[in-house]
Formats: C-alpha cells, structure tokens, sequence
C-alpha cells in the first residue's frame, strides 16, 4: 500500500510518480511523502542537521516534533535542526552540486565555513567547534574529494581559511 525508505546517513532517489502507493522516507521524526520526483536526503544520526534538496518534481516535508508539513518546489533545499526545532527553506540556484557526492566529490559555491565543517562532520565522523564567529560565517568556493582523508582535509582548509585545527579525539578545535 505504500513504499516506506527508513534512511541513516545520504541517499539520492528518483522516484516514478504512483498516487495509489506513495514513496516516504522516513528519518528520524522527519518524513518526507514523495510526489514523484528526484531529491537528496542527508540524515545521519549523530547529526543534528536533516537536509532535503529538491530537484525535479515535488515533495511534502513533515516533522512531528514541530507538526509543520512543507511543500518543496524544485530547486529548494531544507535544512530541520533538531537541536534548535528549526526550519529553513532556500532556493539553491546550483542544487544539482548536491548530488555530486555520488562522482565522489563534493562542491561548495559561496557556503560558509560553519556549514563545510558541518557537512564534513558526517563525512569524517568528528566534531568541529570554533569561537571564531566571522571567520565561521565567511564564504568560500572549494571543492572536496572524497578520498581524501582527515589530515589532508584539515591541510587544504588550513591553507584556504588560514586557520588552526587542532585534533583531541573526535572534535576538531577551529582556532
């Protein structure tokens, strides 16, 4: 009766349109009811960042914690904060950069460095904090592979931000 995807960590889908049986995708308290279509969903479950991209098509977001339904048009990207009962909606002008994890890399066009670090948290399973508000808030165009590791990613954001990263287990200081 319907085709239900429970999701922890990245996934893109193209999905055929079928009115009788509807695709979700489920993560968390969040929810996503698929009206045929190609979108992203990155929601891993130590993150506190559920983010849905919209390509093609449309989509309805649903969160019960904040009992809001969404509905996305093509090109708009959601960020829900968990922590913060948050929702944000913007429409990405290069949202197809957000699939381009799957030719293993990933493209960031004007994102600020808090937001890197956030994406990248998941990718190396790491905490990265900072005092350094306007350097956090400061935008950059870079590009990432996704077979460097850890200490190489750490030394091309050294070079681009000009600041320190210092390592103490999993988190990741920002000096």
């Amino acid at each position: 009766r319907q085709r239900e995807v429970v999701l922890d960590g990245e996934a893109y889908f193209e999905v055929k349109k079928n009115k009788r049986i509807p695709f979700i995708v489920v993560s968390g308290d969040q929810r996503i009811v698929v009206t045929g279509t190609r979108f992203n969903v990155r929601s891993y479950s130590g993150s506190d960042e559920f983010v849905t991209t919209l390509l093609e098509g449309g989509i309805y977001f649903h969160s019960e914690k904040m009992q809001k339904d969404i509905h996305l048009q093509p090109g708009e990207q959601l960020r829900y904060d968990n922590r913060h009962k948050s929702i944000k909606v913007a429409y990405l002008s290069n949202a197809a950069d957000e699939i381009l994890w799957m030719d293993n890399r990933y493209v960031f066009n004007k994102v600020a460095l808090s937001d890197i670090l956030k994406r990248m948290e998941d990718i190396y399973q790491v905490r990265f904090v900072s005092n350094k508000t306007k350097a956090m808030s400061t935008t950059y165009r870079v590009t990432l592979y996704q077979d460097e590791n850890l200490p190489e990613f750490l030394r091309v954001m050294r070079k681009m931000t000009g600041l320190a990263y210092v390592q103490k287990g999993d988190t990741i200081i920002v000096k």
